[in-house]
């Protein structure tokens, strides 16, 4: 008894240390444009956007953090229960908040396709 009782101890400290890895996955690293290399009409609404969205990063990646902290808490204190609340999940705030921003990359690229097509139509004297 001893022997399965230790197996499926350790078994449990495996699907933990599985789960505190797989977590560490889920971070978000997101490298956003610079500003500066957008159109002015762009950058206003850009910045906004942006703003939001490294908020809500931050937001997840402290959640994420916090359960994972919870969890290899949970490794040494495996027959105590362990309380992690209510967690928000503004995954889809996120994705919604990049679509946001690559429609505004792509604004800024056909902008800037139709500028070099025009400079290089030659021009009439």
């Amino acid at each position: 008894m001893n022997k399965h009782f230790s197996k499926d101890y350790d078994d449990l400290l495996l699907q933990i240390g599985r789960k505190v890895r797989e977590i560490e996955q889920l971070k978000i690293i997101f490298s956003f444009p610079d500003s500066a290399n957008l159109y002015t009409e762009f950058q206003s609404e850009y910045l906004q956007l942006h703003s939001e969205a490294e908020k809500e990063i931050a937001s997840l990646n402290k959640t994420l953090l916090f359960i994972s902290s919870k969890l290899e808490a949970k490794q040494t204190a495996v027959f105590e229960t362990t309380e992690v609340g209510a967690v928000t999940d503004n995954v889809a705030i996120i994705n919604s908040l990049i679509l946001k921003i690559n429609e505004i990359v792509k604004k800024q690229n056909v902008k800037t396709s139709e500028f070099e097509n025009r400079s290089k139509v030659p021009m009439k004297n």
